[in-house]
């Protein structure tokens, strides 16, 4: 090899070990500043015998990426959690229970909103999560 190609191979090498530091140190900052600001708010189905707990914190750094998990607990100790993700803080618009076995929720301000739909069925806990367009609602 030319002494040209390997000064090439580790100016490369040192500029990608960097990046992935500043990544790294990028990465732990957002996972920080998620963490100071999580948020929690728990529903409880109208029979009290299902609960759902959702978790949210955002990231200003991100510009506003947010972290929301959705944890539902039924009676007899079976659990479910799902995590999603935002683009900015999420306004929660229509968190609520259909019926005791059915809870949806709704996330973000835009033309096309985050779905997190829980089932508690007799066998396990569903939950399922879809985008929807506001005229769907």
């Amino acid at each position: 090899m030319k002494k040209r190609t390997k000064f090439a191979m580790a100016v490369g090498f040192v500029a990608g070990a960097a990046a992935g530091a500043v990544g790294a140190m990028a990465y732990d900052k957002i996972a920080a500043e998620i963490k100071s600001d999580m948020r929690e708010q728990t529903f409880t189905s109208p029979e009290g015998n299902n609960v759902v707990t959702v978790s949210y914190g955002s990231s200003t750094t991100a510009k506003g990426l947010t972290y929301i998990r959705v944890k539902a607990l039924a009676a007899d100790d079976d659990d479910c959690k799902l995590v999603v993700f935002a683009k900015k803080s999420p306004k929660l618009l229509n968190a609520e229970w259909f019926d005791n076995n059915h809870f949806k929720l709704l996330i973000g301000d835009g033309k096309h909103k985050q779905c997190c739909d829980v089932k508690f069925e007799e066998a396990n806990i569903l939950a399922n999560y879809y985008l929807v367009r506001s005229h769907q609602i």
